[in-house]
């Protein structure tokens, strides 16, 4: 990145940083807020002296010179650019000994929602090395380039690099330990912690709370006293209890820290015990788990001998376990290749922020031979420190992310400047009308067009605006959804397409192994099944060969936790379904009499990559197998299997029934083996290369799986399409598997047409019907829109990644499509990038894994975390299953998932296997025995989980480790679509309030300035107590309308996106006209009764008099008028009988009116500064006055949203 200006060229890496230059503090004489202003001064002084200027001018003059002087210094203390344009001087080249001096500091812009520009000062060290720090990150000075280059951490090299390094490494020495030091600080997530008072003085300087103080004098100087008082004395304990917020917040944000750990690290030949914090880049340690569960990995490391498996649900969520394995094991083809942390090497790196379940330390590494572990860990590189791990990041995304809270900044900018225009207008007819009168009379009449001015300056705008996305960051986290970029709320009112993944998303995480298709079936008839020609024969799990039985028993990547066994959930309900046993030594064997009594120790493992969709190890066979000795076990997507397979063959009726399991809605894996030659032995066969293990297997077969929709999916996907969204499905599972799942959830509707390679012509691309497999027709991007209005489509990941490459043009018609399946990561959010470019606003849902990419991309990204699970009987997520979860532990709910899911394979006729039968028994002892052990702890959990949902109370929560994740801006603690929902819902709502509030504002600041102005000059003023009880009244109507709920059924229609939209525009000015008409008919109905010869008395102290009195009723009605129409209420929120609060506020303001206006408390009429009635038929034509206003704003408010809102726009 870079930027230039006229004097010189600043340039950087990195994208953190979108503008930066470097500057020294002006000259006095230069700052421009000092030499201007002495020459403005000094012409002052002058004019008064030439000119003979008169006192009033002359005061004027100073006091517009003083408050723009004043101005000049908070500007700066408001903006870091406006800080750096008056008072800095930008340099051409960086000196040392000035930088020694303190003297050059860095300004630097970050990415928009990512933090507040900052000048940095620049810093030195004793190797004259020339640094800043910005947002926790270090950018050096190369003095060579000219270049600041962000610090990059040794994650870039090549793993060979690494390899050797361990080789010969005697740990980091003196020296290197010091620059180390130096360039990545300590390892450690410091964060500041001011002071009450320090930021309590900042919120007291920021702009908008500047201007109330202002305003504040400028109604004192008008003899206002008690309301200004009452004013400041709200404005100082709002103020207070922000920051009282703020600071626990940030104590909150603190503690999220490590606590630092002992650590074994080998440094200077030798190994030597450390705190974590004095951890380096390069460092050689040892890791294993700790003895207390709260310890967690320090920093972010390459495993370099030994297996670990982590729990990383603290960075995404995911509470399924996953096992790290040693670079050791990668072949030597690839050694060559460079590190990829996030992508093809996550497996061999531990980040900082998990923690270690177990681990297994290395027998012999030969990338350590004179490093061996003392404490019996895993020997690791230290890869990243401090903020630049993992962890780290994600600490700095929630630190960072979350200053702006608003929305269209410029909206309201805008909203602001045509606000001034009708003050200035209304201050010039007020100058206009006055100011011919004596001198005296002009200070008040100066005083009068200030306040005019300030008046339609909304200053609670700001606040309104963060109030309505901090509403919504508090109704979401009490449905357990958290966000960590408050900016995307809005984003959420705006969505035009919802992408969801399938597997763990719109279905349970509960799998069930269905049965077999074995490519040979013995004992067809015993089973009663009748052979398929067309299609191999589904047999029960335990039927398995033992080929397919040694794949499903011993391919898998499964570990043992404290005498449990965790890992996938496909691969325990494989395991479970056929049978076996794995130990923990590694070795996979049957339960008495399956599969033959054969066995199986894994020697490697080869992790299930989802660009290749496959996995295997290499075993070692023993017991009665055929043929004992080494052996490749593989599992996979039938497409990438059928690719390894020898001689390029596939086998009769392999696609065939591929595609019909997949057409059933089974999730399929092709099951395939390769024995190894007899010489191999067992260190020969650990370093075999992927590609060479991966290559001229058997087919042993396929196994299917069950997924059990969630309960609410279809519910959610139905109110999604009827709230006009195009909803679709992007998944890596097989096509037709995708359609099946996709028709029963309800995003296809009709037939579906599958986007394929033609068979017959591999260089064009055909539909194929979805259900049949027959060809329909060739395929056109043109008649992509028509036929998508006959069907449903369906396209797979090489199908897509052809149909880009045949035409670029193409993704303009990927939103015609609904279900994206065998999509690899990269593909995924290659789509989401499509929709973008095309103006949609998108929302992506998935796991926090592989759709990492995907859920960035879009505009609203959800992951839904799995670290609490539910009840899958109802799906119905509630406090109580998350408590329940941690008191019963998983294997309880899966065991009771398992249980649900024999019932309803019982209710659809489906027979049971032994495997069912065993797990039933085994599910309700389990069930019974828990319930009596752990009933008080379930009460204590509930209890503290209600205290947790309670203290969320009415501030922003504080989104915590556990709660976000690396993957996704929101994050779902409820395993359900609804959660999607959810956030629509708070977006739509978010929208529909930051609409009604400016209208609301802009109504009352605009009838404040006319009655300010015009009827000032018909001598109405208000009384200290009449504003006073307004200010009361109104206060606790507007907390109200705040607080409104979205509705739990997502509307058609779509809330407006701006003020300026032609319904909301004109409405707001037909509704200023009928309250200005009202305001102007009262005036006429009053004069006949005020006294002969009446002059208005505009610069006397406030007395009650009858007009006083018909203008304070009519503007309390007014006041309820607009807030009552311009609630919008229904589609979008709570409506108004439903709002209670409101409602109630909103009765007893109309109630205040009604009871002053027939005068039914004369005390109170007197206490309120109010005349008595004249006459009944004034009163009665003053209460005509306020139904007609009431009523006449409400027909026209109606009438132009009825003719110019837009009409329900149906997406789908």
């Amino acid at each position: 990145m870079s930027s230039s200006t006229s004097k010189r060229k600043i340039e950087w890496t990195g994208t953190s940083i979108v503008h930066l230059s470097v500057h020294r503090p002006a000259r006095p004489i230069a700052r421009l807020d000092v030499l201007p202003f002495i020459l403005l001064y000094c012409a002052w002084f002058g004019a008064v002296l030439y000119y003979k200027l008169t006192k009033f001018t002359a005061l004027v003059l100073l006091a517009s010179l003083a408050l723009f002087h004043v101005l000049s210094f908070l500007i700066q203390h408001w903006s870091v650019a406006a800080k750096v344009f008056i008072s800095w001087q930008s340099i051409t080249t960086i000196d040392s000994k000035h930088v020694t001096d303190g003297l050059i500091y860095a300004y630097a812009r970050p990415q928009k929602h990512r933090g507040k520009s900052e000048l940095i000062q620049l810093c030195t060290d004793e190797a004259d090395r020339i640094y800043f720090i910005f947002q926790k990150r270090t950018y050096e000075y190369n003095a060579e380039t000219h270049v600041f280059e962000k610090v990059y951490y040794p994650t870039q090299h090549e793993l060979t690099y690494y390899a050797q390094y361990a080789r010969a490494s005697n740990g980091l020495c003196d020296d290197a330990l010091i620059h180390s030091l130096a360039r990545f600080g300590a390892n450690e997530l410091d964060m500041p912690a001011p002071t009450f008072m320090e930021l309590y003085r900042e919120n007291l300087l920021k702009p908008f709370f500047v201007f109330q103080v202002f305003c504040i004098l400028i109604w004192l100087l008008d003899e206002h006293w008690k309301f200004s008082l009452l004013s400041f004395g709200m404005m100082l304990l709002l103020e207070a209890m922000v920051v009282a917020t703020r600071l626990r917040s940030l104590r909150e944000l603190r503690g999220m820290r490590n606590r630092p750990l002992p650590t074994s690290v080998y440094r200077g030949k030798k190994w030597q015990t450390i705190s974590s914090l004095e951890l380096l880049p390069g460092d050689i340690v040892s890791i294993g788990r700790g003895r207390d569960p709260s310890h967690v990995v320090p920093c972010d490391l390459l495993l370099l001998s030994g297996t670990a498996v982590v729990n990383e649900a603290m960075l995404t969520g995911e509470s399924v376990p996953l096992m790290k394995e040693p670079i050791s094991r990668i072949s030597s083809t690839d050694m060559g290749e460079t590190l990829s942390v996030n992508t093809v090497h996550k497996n061999h790196v531990v980040f900082g922020g998990t923690r270690i379940l177990t681990h297994a330390p290395a027998a012999v590494c030969e990338l350590t031979p004179s490093a061996k572990s003392p404490d019996g860990g895993c020997i690791c590189y230290v890869l990243r420190t401090g903020f630049g791990t993992s962890q780290g990041k994600l600490m700095r995304t929630i630190m960072y992310s979350t200053e702006s809270v608003s929305e269209n900044s410029w909206e309201a900018a805008l909203f602001i400047l045509l606000m001034l225009v009708f003050a200035v207008a209304a201050s010039g007819y007020v100058l206009y009308h006055r100011y011919t009168e004596d001198q005296e009379g002009r200070y008040k009449l100066l005083l009068r067009c200030v306040l005019i001015i300030t008046s339609v300056v909304p200053p609670e705008l700001p606040m309104q605006l963060a109030l309505a996305v901090n509403n919504s960051l508090i109704s979401l986290a009490q449905n357990l959804v958290f966000c960590i970029e408050p900016f995307r709320i809005p984003f959420a009112g705006k969505i035009d397409v919802c992408c969801f993944d399938k597997t763990g998303t719109l279905t349970t995480d509960s799998i069930n192994a269905a049965g077999v298709a074995l490519p040979q079936t013995p004992g067809a008839e015993e089973h009663g099944i009748i052979s398929n020609s067309d299609t191999y024969d589904v047999l029960p799990v335990l039927s398995s060969s033992i080929d397919a039985a040694l794949v499903l028993g011993a391919c898998h990547s499964l570990v043992h936790v404290d005498n449990e066994l965790i890992g996938d959930p496909l691969e325990l309900a494989a395991l479970d379904a056929v049978q076996w046993n794995y130990g923990r030594t590694g070795v996979s064997v049957p339960k008495r009499g399956g599969a033959g009594l054969a066995c199986a120790k894994i020697l490697h493992r080869f992790s299930f990559a989802s660009a290749l969709q496959r996995m295997s190890v290499i075993a070692d066979i023993g017991g009665n197998s055929p043929r004992n000795g080494f052996r490749v076990l593989l599992k996979g997507s039938p497409e990438a299997v059928g690719k390894l397979l020898a001689d390029g063959q596939l086998p009769a009726k392999y696609k065939a029934s591929a595609h019909r399991l997949a057409r059933e809605g089974y999730r399929v894996l092709a099951l395939a083996y390769k024995d190894l030659d007899s010489v191999v032995t067992a260190s020969q066969a650990t370093r075999i290369s992927r590609e060479e293990a991966e290559s001229g297997l058997t087919f042993a077969g396929f196994i299917c799986f069950e997924c059990p929709l969630r309960a609410d999916s279809r519910k959610v996907i139905r109110s999604l399409k009827k709230s006009s969204h195009i909803v679709i499905m992007i998944t890596g599972d097989a096509t037709l598997t995708a359609a099946h799942v996709a028709t029963q959830v309800g995003i296809c509707v009709k037939s579906v047409l599958v986007l394929d390679k033609s068979e017959v012509n591999p260089g064009t691309l055909e539909w194929f019907s979805a259900n049949s497999g027959k060809r329909k027709k060739r395929f056109s991007v043109s008649t992509m829109p028509q036929l998508s209005q006959d069907f449903d489509l369906c396209v797979s990941g090489p199908a897509l990644r052809f149909l880009l490459e045949m035409d670029e043009h193409a993704s303009q018609m990927l939103k015609y499509i609904k279900v994206y399946a065998r999509m690899s990561p990269e593909q995924k959010e290659k789509v989401l990038t499509s929709f973008k470019e095309q103006g949609l606003i998108t929302l992506m849902c998935g796991d926090g894994t592989n759709d990492v990419g995907a859920l960035k991309q879009a505009h609203v990204g959800v992951a839904l975390l799995s670290t609490i699970l539910h009840n899958p009987r109802s799906e119905k997520v509630q406090a109580d299953a998350a408590a329940r979860s941690q008191v019963l532990g998983p294997n309880a709910v899966t065991k009771t998932q398992k249980s649900t899911n024999l019932r309803s394979r019982k209710k659809s006729g489906k027979p049971a296997t032994t495997s069912d039968q065993n797990r039933k028994s085994d599910t309700e002892n389990a069930v019974i025995n828990t319930k009596m052990t752990h009933s008080e702890t379930y009460q204590k959990k509930m209890d503290e989980l209600s205290a947790s949902l309670g203290s969320v109370g009415d501030e922003a929560p504080l989104v915590k480790l556990g709660d976000a994740s690396i993957a996704s801006p929101f994050t779902s603690r409820r395993m359900t679509i609804d959660s999607c929902a959810s956030i629509i819902r708070q977006g739509r709502c978010t929208l529909s309030t930051t609409l009604q509030m400016y209208q609301i504002l802009a109504l009352n600041c605009l009838i404040s300035a006319y009655s300010l102005s015009v009827l000032y000059l018909e001598g109405v003023q208000m009384g200290d107590t009449q504003m006073t009880i307004i200010a009361i009244v109104l206060s606790a109507v507007s907390f109200m309308i705040n607080r409104s709920k979205p509705l739990k059924k997502i509307s058609p229609q779509r809330p407006g996106f701006s003020i300026f939209t032609p319904h909301l525009l004109v409405s707001t000015v037909g509704q200023l006209a009928v309250h200005v008409f009202s305001l102007f008919a009262c005036m006429r109905l009053v004069r006949p009764y005020l006294p002969e010869g009446y002059a208005p008395k505009v610069d006397d102290e406030f007395a009650p008099s009858l007009t006083n009195t018909v203008i304070f009723l009519i503007s309390i009605a007014q006041q309820l008028s607009v807030y009552l129409l311009n609630y919008k209420g229904r589609p979008y929120m709570q409506g108004l009988l439903e709002n209670k609060g409101l409602l109630n506020s909103l009765l007893a303001c109309g109630a205040l009116l009604a009871i002053c206006t027939a005068e039914v408390s004369p005390d109170l009429n007197e206490y309120m500064e109010l005349e008595p009635w004249p006459s009944r038929k004034l009163q009665l034509e003053i209460s005509g006055v306020i139904i007609f206003d009431i009523l006449g704003a409400f027909l026209v408010d109606r009438i132009f949203t009825f003719l110019l809102s837009p009409r329900v726009r149906v997406l789908d």
